[in-house]
């Protein structure tokens, strides 16, 4: 992230997961995320990892979108994809992965939610107050 930026780590880890996944992975910015605070952009780089990690080995996904708009006291990433979604209540599952991604969210000041999209999918929402680190 040191070298090309947040926005650029973000892209490498979305090149890096087509490749690994074999999956169709897409990225979109509104604008370049400046990280102001190392530790916050670590936790929130790993939070995208883990949600498209989780996407294509437990929702089965075979596309995957990383979205990251900035709002005015904002700024959203949203992880979607297309696979089966959250069977049931996911807060039931003893799965790690989504315990982490609310550890992480937590430790930024962020807010993490998991829903299932309108037709299929997931989508995990994660809105991080721009005094968290970033600008």
């Amino acid at each position: 992230m040191d070298r090309g930026g947040f926005n650029a780590a973000i892209e490498e880890l979305i090149r890096q997961s087509r490749k690994l996944f074999r999956v169709d992975c897409e990225f979109k910015a509104s604008a370049e995320i400046n990280l102001v605070d190392h530790s916050s952009a670590e936790h929130l780089y790993r939070i995208i990892q883990e949600g498209i990690n989780n996407a294509v080995k437990h929702g089965q996904s075979t596309k995957v979108l990383v979205n990251i708009i900035e709002l005015n006291k904002f700024i959203r990433v949203q992880i979607i994809d297309n696979g089966i979604g959250f069977v049931g209540n996911w807060r039931s599952h003893n799965g790690l992965g989504v315990r982490i991604m609310e550890f992480r969210a937590q430790l930024i000041g962020a807010r993490i939610d998991f829903i299932n999209g309108k037709d299929s999918g997931a989508i995990v929402t994660c809105l991080i107050p721009k005094n968290a680190g970033f600008l």
